[in-house]
C-alpha cells in the first residue's frame, strides 16, 4: 500500500525498452467506485496532448518507478471516454472536507493510500480544530466520494485509526490484502 504523494512524480518505465516515458503527473479518481482508474502522464513534450494509463496496464509501482509493459498503454486522453467523464466529474479527495452521514462536519482529509490493484484503502483524517494530528478512515467506513465533499458512516468515531502502523494491522484491514506478500 502507498500513499498517493509516494506514486506522484514517478518515472515511468517502459519495459520492453527500459526507457523513461514519462512521469505520473496526477491520479485520475473514480468516485463511484473508490478507486484510482487512470495515471495522467507528463511526457515533457508540449507538443502531445494528455495521454493517461488505465491503471489495470500497471506493472508495479516501486519507490524508484512506475513501470508498464510498453508505451502503447499511453493513450491519448481525447480517445478514452471514461477517463474525460471521470476529469469532469473532478472528484478531489486531498483537502476535502468529511461529513457525516447525518450532517456532521467532522474535519478534512490529508493524502491518502491506494492498495497494489489502486483501490482507495484509506485516507488521512484531520479533525475539524486539530490540524496537528492526523488519523485515518478506512474506504470501508466511506459512503461517497464527492466533488466537494466525502460522507462517512455517522459512527465513525470507534473506527478510526490513530496511525499508520494499525492500518497493516491484521485485524483492522483484514479485507486488504496482505502488503508484505505483494508491495505496491
Amino acid at each position: 500500500m502507498k500513499k498517493t504523494k509516494a506514486i506522484l512524480g514517478l518515472p515511468i518505465i517502459s519495459i520492453s525498452t527500459a526507457e523513461n516515458v514519462g512521469k505520473v503527473n496526477n491520479l485520475i479518481v473514480n468516485g463511484a467506485d473508490g478507486t484510482v482508474d487512470y495515471i495522467l502522464v507528463e511526457t515533457g513534450d508540449k507538443a502531445i496532448n494528455s495521454l493517461v494509463i488505465s491503471t489495470r496496464d500497471i506493472i508495479g509501482v516501486g519507490e524508484y518507478a512506475t513501470t508498464i509493459d510498453n508505451e502503447g498503454v499511453m493513450i491519448d486522453i481525447s480517445s478514452v471516454p471514461d477517463a474525460i467523464d471521470l476529469l469532469q466529474k473532478n472528484v478531489q479527495i486531498k483537502n476535502t472536507s468529511i461529513l457525516t452521514k447525518n450532517g456532521n462536519l467532522i474535519g478534512k482529509s490529508g493524502d491518502f493510500f491506494v492498495d497494489e490493484d489502486f483501490n482507495i484503502a484509506a485516507l488521512e483524517f484531520i479533525e475539524e480544530g486539530n490540524s496537528d494530528e492526523v488519523k485515518l478512515i478506512l474506504r470501508k467506513d466511506v459512503i461517497t466520494f464527492g466533488k466537494n465533499l466525502i460522507v462517512v458512516e455517522e459512527d465513525i468515531e470507534d473506527r478510526i485509526l490513530d496511525s499508520e502502523d494499525e492500518l497493516f494491522s491484521d485485524e483492522k484491514s483484514s479485507f486488504f490484502i496482505d502488503p508484505m506478500k505483494k508491495a505496491l
